[in-house]
């Protein structure tokens, strides 16, 4: 820090003031040395640095020796100061440590040396003392001390996990009270959204673990940012403003600030300071305070500062008190001012007019206080109801009995300036812009009523909170004015729009509309009540389709884009959070542009203002609904609004403008600068009444004629609750004024007395008032400075006379259990063609059947409802997903419901089905006729011939064959699936080995008709014997193999649904591939030998020769079978069985035509040839149609027959 010997405005200051004697000027300078000496850290005793200062400064009066120094230093400050900080460090958490920053190694060696002589304890004070010099920013973690508002930063330091939350706070503070700092909040989201998850507890236990330093920590997450190509601009700002928080002592600052009284410019620089936590400090000696005193410890070097200062104050300070009241500028305000004669005043503030002239930059003139244009009936009507208020406190015997209170009510304009100006007024009570002296000499003001609507409130109440001065508000919603840290002497008597933005989500939700517009003021109570409103929604599900704002300033562009939005907006509800003076801009140009079909959602500041429910106005406004503070009736006050006359005060300037606005003429000899209403200022066109009046007012003009919002009480709900407001600050008063001593609430139970208490006192008493209004409301502030919340909730209708009535429909009550809300739907007036509730989306619900599906880039309830996929459906609206539908089941048409699939087999009662269990018993009955034939002609020589029970095993195998086309056909079951496969391969072995016995024994007798004589005796015949046990074999061989397939892996029913999803095939699962191959091998294995043995026997020389005919049944058998394997493959479902007995039936067919036709041929048609003569080849025949038969053969050699005849005995 740089010496204060360098210092011109110190040699300054002592060469040119000039001082009352000499006497003080030598005391000054002698305070200025010790004051010099402490900031130094020198000892008593030093003389450096002082050489130059002590002859430029001094007259030869002036010591600098040991001993005056010690006396002001030592024998005065020094025992003041120890007391102090004995008292301090006794309740302290943590102290602080100043020094300069030149001398941080004498700092840190003192408290080396102060640790080795065990005043300090080493551990965690120096810890947190290199600490400091490590990061300024880690003081944050730990200082509770008076920078309060530094734990919304605290985040930044990451050494715990982040929410949302955490960033929110931080950024809604920084956006609140640093407006050049410009944040996109969207933006700010998504770029928390990755903070988030970057920062995870494993990455926060990594850094703590290995020390990272903090700038590194934020280094490494910003490079994560740019390698993911994501902006960082808005979290980048947060950082950047948290981590450059200073680490100075802001009251220290505002204290050594004050010198500026004294030195014209320069003022001591701040010194560093640095919290240090947690110490626990033992009893000091008298020798440990003076070793800290010489050691530059803060808090002891603090008071010696504070000490030093009073003393030069006191002895400087006051040549000049006589010029404290200095008036700096007039305001040009107007209202109503009542305090002769009474004890109390309270203030008051109420937009009596609209707002504020326009005033071009002032460059060669100084600048004037604006003036007001657009008489608002309204806000007259709250003014005059708060007089009428007073004076009912005033005529009361039971408060206030032996107290009268006054009144001062300016208007507000409804403007910020206007509102401070008023404000600044009220403070100094002399209309100056001097706030920390009030001037006036008349009755003490006790508190504000005021100022109307929240913007006004929040910075009249930022100005009377420095000084804890009670305001009240009575129109004032926002929820920001509940944060007592930033207004601690605010309260009201309207509910806090927190409840209000969470009724109207609810109303929202109670009516199904999800696809909602919003529109605001650019104000504090339009941004706060719809950004609750929207976080209160959106957890719903119901998404917003636009969000405009109303500009403060008459901004025709800006109405337009506003306008524009609702026109393009599919949204057909529209809430809007705006007081009646800012909305009606947009309104008319509503009008102008004829905008109709959406239905209003209203806040308590328009839904009962008579400037936006006009009649003109319903076609686009009816059906308005919206919720409205409680109504109330207040006695006598039609007749005291009544009571207003131009005539009763010539100079009330108010009185007259409201006669001249009123009755829309000018009063005689009045110069009244406020009957002007241009409404280019609000509409952008010209239009209402001219700034002077062709028509001379009479003074005769009577209120009772004329229909404005002034004389309207049938709604009184701002009005009462100004009404509440008077009579909230009557009790508190009265309250005070009736504490009895000894019990009061003050230090020593002590009372505030009415005629001299200070403005915290009656706070304690607003904060716990309670009373009862006369109709019976009961009024209670809570911590908070609010009250409980109820709304009336009200509708927009046209009355018999073409004026718009507020009609309630329900209400909405705040309870101890959340809250409670009626609508009394059956009362509600819509305007809509159909008179039924709008229907407000952006997409119709998605029917049962689709799903909802995401549009990008747009919000949540636009979507595309997409077709659930076969086999899913949806059975609800807008469902999420569709589901499966379980296995035996598919989805039906309109993809809503699951109906059981198809099922597909080869039933009898269709066609296909029919006609092959008909083809199967045809084939049937004509093995049967064949057998008929057979036995009758059992005992013929064909039928005897080459073994009559072959034919008939044969014939009995064809009827099973054919006949298991029965297991085929109809729904597969178990035990069919088991039978029918194993019945048909039994068939095929009993005829196959059947036919092989037949075609053995005739291969036996071609190659027997080849012997030579001498070899017939050797040659091997085949009995019927021979055959029977070929076919007992056969079956019994066939029949293992069945067996163990059944036995081991037996087929079963199967629910084919792999190749269609919508039918389910039922069939039979084979069980074993294998079995089944080994069960038809063998059976094929059989055909392939009947086929060789046919084939070589086939040129057996005979009249009958059977082994061609078996050949050509065997081929047939081959070419059906050959076919029937790719087909089979190729085909699904029933067709795999049509295919199957197809297969079966041709075989069957095949075989019964080639064995058995030719032989019932000549049995039937050529019973001639059927003797034992043509059979034995005994005889001959010329009928040459008549097939050969192979049932004998004549050998040539040794011209000897060789009979083949197997004759059955």
């Amino acid at each position: 820090m740089s010496a204060a010997i360098a210092s011109t405005s110190v040699t300054t200051y002592f060469k040119k003031k000039q001082f009352e004697n000499a006497e003080r000027k030598l005391a000054a300078a002698e305070g200025l040395w010790a004051y010099h000496t402490v900031m130094h850290n020198h000892a008593f005793r030093s003389m450096d640095c002082t050489y130059k200062l002590i002859k430029t400064c001094f007259d030869a009066r002036f010591t600098c020796s040991r001993t005056k120094c010690e006396a002001i230093v030592t024998d005065v400050l020094v025992p003041y100061a120890k007391q102090l900080l004995e008292e301090d460090l006794d309740a302290a958490n943590f102290i602080s440590i100043y020094s300069d920053a030149s001398n941080h190694k004498e700092v840190r060696q003192n408290l080396k040396q102060l640790e080795e002589e065990g005043i300090l304890k080493p551990a965690i004070f120096k810890e947190k003392v290199v600490e400091f010099y490590d990061t300024r920013i880690q003081y944050l973690e730990e200082w509770e001390g008076p920078i309060k508002h530094t734990k919304k930063f605290s985040w930044v330091l990451l050494n715990t996990k982040l929410t949302h939350d955490n960033i929110q706070v931080c950024s809604d503070y920084i956006l609140q009270y640093f407006s050049e700092i410009n944040l996109v909040e969207d933006e700010l989201f998504d770029e928390t959204c990755f903070v988030l998850r970057y920062i995870t507890d494993e990455k926060i236990t990594h850094w703590r673990q290995n020390s990272v330093p903090l700038s590194n920590r934020w280094i490494e997450i910003f490079k994560a940012f740019s390698e993911n190509d994501v902006s960082y601009k808005n979290i980048g700002k947060l950082v950047e403003y948290c981590l450059c928080l200073p680490g100075t002592n802001a009251p220290a600052e505002r204290l050594f600030s004050l010198m500026n009284n004294i030195w014209s410019s320069d003022k001591t620089q701040v010194i560093n300071c640095c919290s240090l936590a947690g110490r626990e400090w033992g009893c000091f000696g008298d020798s440990a305070f003076r070793r800290l005193a010489s050691n530059e410890m803060a808090n002891l070097k603090l008071y010696l500062l504070l000490g030093l200062f009073t003393f030069f104050l006191r002895m400087l300070v006051t040549q000049g008190a006589e010029g404290i009241c200095r008036l700096l500028g007039k305001f040009d305000l107007h209202g109503y001012v009542e305090s002769e004669n009474h004890m109390l005043i309270i203030g008051g503030m109420f937009p009596i007019h609209f707002r504020t002239i326009p005033e071009k930059d002032p460059t060669t003139s100084e600048p004037v206080s604006p003036k007001c244009e657009g008489f608002n009936f309204r806000g007259f009507r709250w003014a005059r109801a708060m007089i009428h208020a007073i004076q009912e406190v005033n005529n009361r015997l039971d408060i206030l009995p032996n107290i009268t209170l006054g009144y001062h009510i300016y208007d507000t304009c409804f403007t910020t300036s206007k509102t401070v100006e008023g404000t600044l007024a009220y403070l100094t009570g002399q209309n100056e812009t001097m706030p920390n002296f009030r001037c006036s000499a008349g009755a003490p003001l006790v508190a504000i009523i005021g100022a109307g609507g929240s913007t006004l409130t929040i910075a009249s109440s930022r100005i009377v909170g420095l000084y804890y001065f009670p305001e009240v508000g009575y129109a004032s919603s926002c929820s920001i004015l509940s944060d007592k840290y930033q207004f601690p002497s605010f309260l009201r008597t309207i509910p806090n729009d927190n409840h209000q933005s969470l009724a109207m989500a609810e109303l929202v939700r109670h009516f199904g509309w999800v696809w909602i517009g919003t529109i605001a003021s650019d104000d504090d109570y339009g941004k706060y009540g719809i950004k609750y409103f929207k976080q209160n929604v959106e957890k719903s599900g119901i998404c917003i389709a636009f969000s405009e704002t109303i500009p403060k300033i008459f901004s025709r562009e800006k109405i337009l884009a506003v306008v524009e939005a609702i026109k393009e907006s599919t949204a057909n509800i529209i809430v809007v959070y705006s007081s009646d003076i800012d909305l009606s801009p947009l309104i008319e140009e509503i009008a102008h542009s004829n905008i109709t079909g959406k239905t209003w959602i209203a806040s308590e500041a328009w839904i009962t203002s008579a400037l936006i429910a006009k009649p003109e106005y319903f076609s686009f406004l009816g059906g308005t609904i919206g919720f409205g503070v409680w109504r109330g009736d207040i006695p006598g006050l039609k007749d005291f609004l009544l009571d207003v006359h131009p005539n009763n005060d010539a100079s009330d300037d108010l009185t007259i403008e409201f006669w001249q606005t009123a009755f829309n003429c000018t009063w005689p000899n009045s110069r009244v600068p406020y009957n002007t209403d241009f409404r280019i200022h609000v509409t952008g066109r010209e239009s209402g009444v001219h700034p002077v009046s062709d028509q001379l007012c009479t003074g005769k003009e009577k209120l009772e004629d004329i229909k404005n919002t002034y004389l309207d009480v049938s709604e009184l709900r701002i009005t009462y609750n100004v009404y509440k407001a008077v009579f909230t600050v009557a009790h508190a008063l009265n309250n005070l004024d009736t504490c009895v001593e000894g019990s009061g609430p003050f230090p020593k139970n002590s009372c505030a007395i009415i005629y001299d208490f200070e403005p915290w006192q009656l706070m304690y008493y607003l904060k716990n008032v309670k009373f009862t209004t006369f109709d019976n409301e009961l009024v209670k502030i809570d911590d908070n400075g609010d009250v409980s919340a109820s709304y009336d909730i009200i509708n927009w209708q046209l009355n018999e006379t073409g004026e718009i009535s507020f009609v309630k429909i329900g209400i909405y009550n705040d309870t101890n259990d959340g809250h409670e809300m009626k609508i009394y739907n059956d009362s509600i007036f819509w305007n809509t063609p159909t008179l039924n509730p709008p229907h407000s989306v952006c997409t119709e619900n998605c029917q049962p059947g689709t799903r909802k599906g995401i549009r990008h880039g747009v919000p949540a309830c636009c979507f595309v409802c997409i077709p659930c996929a076969d086999g899913e459906i949806s059975n609800e609206t807008d469902a999420r997903e569709c589901f499966p539908c379980p296995d035996d089941y598919w989805s039906n048409t309109l993809k809503n419901e699951c109906v059981l699939k198809e099922v597909e087999f080869l039933a009898y009662d269709e066609a296909l089905g029919t006609t092959l269990v008909a083809l199967s018993l045809f084939g049937a009955c004509i093995v049967l006729s064949v057998t008929i034939v057979y036995r009758k002609h059992r005992d013929t020589a064909l039928v005897k011939a080459n073994g009559r029970e072959l034919s008939f095993l044969i014939q009995l195998s064809l009827v099973i064959t054919l006949l298991t086309s029965f297991f085929f056909v109809g729904k597969p079951e178990e035990w069919s699936c088991q039978i029918r496969q194993v019945t048909l391969a039994l068939g095929f072995s009993l005829c196959l080995s059947c036919i092989l016995g037949k075609t053995i024994a005739l291969l036996l007798i071609y190659r027997g008709s080849k012997l030579k004589a001498t070899e017939k005796h050797d040659h091997i015949s085949m009995q019927s014997l021979h055959q029977k046990l070929l076919v007992l074999i056969s079956m019994i061989i066939e029949v293992c193999i069945c067996a163990a397939y059944l036995t081991c892996i037996p087929p079963y029913v199967y629910k084919n649904m792999e190749f269609q999803d919508v039918k389910i095939i039922l069939e039979c699962n084979e069980g074993s591939i294998e079995f089944l191959c080994t069960i038809f091998g063998f059976d094929v294995f059989l055909a392939v030998l009947c086929f060789i043995t046919a084939f070589i026997a086939r040129k057996l020389s005979d009249n009958f020769n059977e082994a061609k005919f078996i050949t050509f049944g065997m081929l047939g058998f081959f070419i059906v079978w050959i076919s029937f394997v790719p087909a089979y493959l190729s085909t699904r479902g029933k067709f795999k069985v049509v295919v199957e007995i197809f297969a079966i039936l041709a075989s069957s067919f095949g075989l019964l035509g080639c064995i058995f036709l030719p032989k019932c041929y000549i049995i039937l048609l050529k019973p001639e040839r059927n003797t034992e003569e043509i059979i034995s080849g005994k005889a001959t025949t010329n009928d040459k149609s008549a097939p050969s038969t192979s049932a004998s053969c004549t050998s040539e050699v040794t011209n000897s027959t060789l009979s083949t005849m197997v004759l059955d005995e």
